[in-house]
C-alpha cells in the first residue's frame, strides 16, 4: 500500500539517479552504462551491484594479511561501497 500511493501520488520526484562518473574516494565510478542508484517516487530505492573495488585507484582490494582471504576482504568492501552509494542520496536513501 505504501509504494502504491507513493507511485500514485504526483508530488514526488518521478526518478531521481545517483551517477559517479570521475574517481572518488568515497564510491567506485562506474565501470558500465547504469547509475548506482534509482530512486522512484521518493520511495523506491534500487541500488546496482557492488564488487569490491577500491574507490581511488578501481582495482579489486587484495588480502587483508597472511590468514586473510581476499573475497572476505572484498565482502567488507562491496558492502561499504553499496553503503556509500546510499549516503550520497541526497535524503541518505
Amino acid at each position: 500500500p505504501f509504494v502504491r500511493a507513493r507511485l500514485l501520488d504526483g508530488t514526488h520526484a518521478l526518478r531521481r539517479c545517483l551517477h559517479v562518473q570521475s574517481v572518488s574516494s568515497w564510491a567506485p565510478v562506474c565501470i558500465g552504462p547504469y547509475s548506482q542508484a534509482n530512486v522512484l517516487r521518493s520511495s523506491l530505492v534500487l541500488v546496482a551491484g557492488m564488487i569490491g573495488l577500491v574507490p581511488e585507484t578501481m582495482s579489486l582490494v587484495g588480502p587483508e594479511g597472511e590468514d586473510g582471504e581476499a573475497w572476505e576482504a572484498q565482502l567488507r568492501l562491496s558492502w561499504r561501497n553499496a553503503a556509500s552509494v546510499l549516503d550520497g542520496l541526497e535524503d541518505g536513501g
